[in-house]
């Protein structure tokens, strides 16, 4: 709407500086017509074609940091955040994805467990058919969401949003709208009723019914689907004046004037608040009464101008002038207009000449060019760039089954071999020496060490497979080497097949017992472990914050409280459904997309690309698109991830199959969409 007060403002403009330098050179009824350009672009509500020759396009950059600042005000900001407090939000955003979470297992009195339906409801709610509803949800929420690569402010600027500068000079826009709309219902209604008190039916002509009014101001043609003329007493008082009266107003029915009005008043009451479009409604007025005066000489012969002029001057003495916003048109005038109107009438008539007309209609065509139409989309700059890492002296590496960050610190942890480690943010990476490994280069790979997690200071979780050619059988051993190369026996069942992870400074273990899973927390320099819960929910993978546990895997997303030691009360559906719809998008089985907390949400890894989520927010936001980097590669396994703050935008690396590290950079100068997407 602001592209349309512009655009339309420059119009006027245009219009009125027209206007003035083609008096008295053009007819005033081509003059008078002209205003058609304006109202148009005023009324208009929607641009059905974009045009290059927009004069939009010129000024879209300067208009575009206006937009921003006033977007980004930071006086509106505060007064935002200070109207909707964090926890307003919160239960705003899961008021529609709240559910209750009941205990998932309770112990009988012969010391069994019994299941609760809590995964049961939650794989009922993350089927195809509710999972692609809210997955298609989730997308048209995209749309209105923030703009990527920014989340420590996400929630501060979605809750702006809702009281921004923008939002509310549209609802003052609105309640003047309505405000002007009420008052001019009422004034013309209250005319229309004024005149109706004390009429006396005169006559007709064809359709339109004459009648003498005493509470008539000035003669005038009023109402839009059955116009009724209205003449003063003193019109009727000589013959002359109420041939001239009813001529003028018959003069203004064939042109239509009684609709202009009417759209001359919703001009004003839609851009109440712009002066040009009160200058242009002023003068288009004008020129209304100066082309019915053009037209009624045309009608009545050049010889009686002079009768004419003399009858407009004798009706000034008691002309009332009418409402503005009122759809009447009034023959007499104030004394600006009379005496432009006399003049007009007294100059020498001159036509319109061909070449004067033909450049009139050339400025008019090359306004319309400049303002009509729909500005070409600002091209949307900015996307990621997806390079290789390349690694040095990792002859003996093999596999990289996980990645440990801390800040700056990146380490990636090796199945056998040594691990590489950079302190630059994944710039450089060295390979870690042989001292400073807890493990000798192949411990691990000779005690068949499977399900590996590493820390960031080389600390290993593993489980240890082994099987008995004697007893022909297979045992499972659970170990924490720690940093300094202690190895702490962990209390696990040996016999239970259990996954482990790494993050946020602890390790984590997902122990399957049958139908039914059970997950700890590990110290990373004790081993102490300390069990978490039992649930039929089996992790793939899990990720943790300081407050929340995130156990992932094709359904959903499970929300585990740490600070409560229980599943968290609040379920993040939109999440869940999200990261189900997604698991799908693995070529050969569903692998769960991969999560990474951060501040107050979660990044989302995925074939389709990298996501971020507020946790219980509205919306999910692409940050990179995966068809436009090997990301999208359906064979490609995703192993971890890190993220590195570079300021605006941060950096990512992303670890696939365990062998190649990619690392995303965010460049402002590069178009959103590439011309030629990478080959997969």
């Amino acid at each position: 709407m602001s592209e349309n007060i512009i655009t339309s403002s420059l119009l006027i403009g245009m219009l009125i500086v027209m206007r003035r330098l083609c008096r008295n050179r053009i007819s005033r009824r081509l003059q008078y017509a002209l205003w058609l350009l304006a109202a148009v672009r005023l009324l208009m509500p929607v641009t059905l074609f974009e045009n290059p020759f927009n004069i939009m396009n010129r000024m879209y950059p300067a208009a575009q940091r206006i937009a921003e600042w006033a977007a980004d005000s930071e006086a509106f900001s505060k007064a935002a955040l200070f109207l909707s407090s964090k926890e307003q939000i919160l239960h705003k955003n899961t008021a529609d994805s709240k559910q209750e979470v009941l205990p998932t297992q309770e112990t009988t009195g012969t010391g069994q467990t019994e299941e609760q339906p809590f995964t049961q409801h939650i794989r009922e709610n993350s089927s195809p058919e509710s999972s692609s509803t809210n997955l298609k949800a989730s997308v048209t929420l995209m749309e209105s969401c923030p703009s990527p690569g920014k989340p420590g402010t996400i929630s501060e600027r979605q809750s702006a949003g809702s009281f921004s500068l923008e939002h509310l000079l549209r609802v003052i826009w609105y309640a003047g709208m309505t405000a002007m709309a009420v008052w001019t219902v009422i004034i013309s209604l209250l005319y229309r009723l004024r005149l109706s008190r004390k009429r006396k039916y005169l006559g007709r002509e064809g359709l339109i019914r004459i009648y003498v009014s005493d509470n008539a101001g000035t003669p005038c043609l009023t109402g839009i689907l059955y116009p009724v003329i209205y003449l003063t007493p003193g019109c009727v008082r000589t013959q002359k004046h109420q041939e001239y009266a009813i001529a003028h107003e018959l003069t203004h029915y064939r042109h239509g004037d009684h609709i202009w009005a009417f759209v001359r008043s919703l001009c004003l009451i839609t851009y109440w608040f712009h002066p040009l479009v009160w200058i242009g409604v002023r003068l288009a007025a004008r020129d209304c009464e100066l082309a019915c005066d053009e037209g009624v000489l045309r009608l009545l012969g050049e010889n009686r101008a002079q009768e004419y002029g003399c009858t407009l001057i004798e009706m000034a003495a008691s002309f009332r002038r009418p409402w503005m916003f009122s759809c009447e048109t009034a023959m007499a005038s104030g004394k600006r207009e009379l005496k432009e109107r006399i003049a007009h009438i007294a100059a020498e008539k001159k036509h319109t000449g061909l070449l004067t007309a033909s450049m009139v209609m050339l400025c008019c065509a090359m306004s319309a060019l400049c303002t009509f139409g729909k500005t070409l989309a600002a091209p949307v700059m900015g996307r990621y760039v997806e390079t290789a890492v390349k690694f040095t002296g990792t002859a003996t590496v093999k596999t990289f089954p996980a990645i440990a960050q801390e800040g700056n610190t990146i380490r990636l942890i090796a199945h056998a071999g040594f691990d590489l480690l950079s302190s630059d943010g994944g710039i450089t990476f060295e390979t870690v020496r042989a001292e400073d490994m807890p493990l000798g280069t192949e411990e691990l790979y000779r005690r068949d060490a499977i399900r590996t997690a590493g820390s960031i200071n080389g600390a290993r979780v593993f489980q240890e497979y082994r099987y008995s050619h004697a007893k022909k059988e297979t045992t499972f051993g659970h170990f924490l080497i720690t940093e300094s190369g202690k190895e702490i026996p962990l209390e696990i069942p040996e016999k239970n097949d259990t996954r482990h992870f790494y993050s946020h400074g602890s390790f984590f273990a997902a122990e399957k017992t049958g139908s039914s899973n059970r997950y700890y927390k590990i110290d990373p320099v004790t081993g102490e472990t300390q069990f978490l819960m039992e649930n039929t929910w089996e992790a793939t993978h899990a990720a943790a914050d300081e407050n929340m546990l995130y156990l992932v895997n094709e359904s959903g997303v499970l929300l585990f409280d740490l600070r409560t030691g229980d599943m968290a009360d609040l379920q993040d559906q939109m999440l869940s459904n999200f990261v189900a719809e997604n698991a799908s998008l693995w070529e050969y089985d569903g692998e769960p997309p991969i999560l990474y907390p951060y501040r107050n949400g979660v990044y989302i890894l995925t074939h389709g690309g990298l996501y971020w989520h507020e946790l219980y927010g509205e919306c999910i936001e692409q940050v990179i698109d995966g068809n436009f980097c090997p990301m999208y590669n359906s064979r490609r396994i995703f192993t971890g991830m890190a993220l590195i703050e570079t300021g605006a935008e941060p950096e990512f690396l992303i670890l696939y199959d365990g062998k190649y590290l990619m690392r995303y950079t965010y460049d402002a100068a590069l178009p959103a969409v590439p011309e030629k997407p990478q080959v997969k």
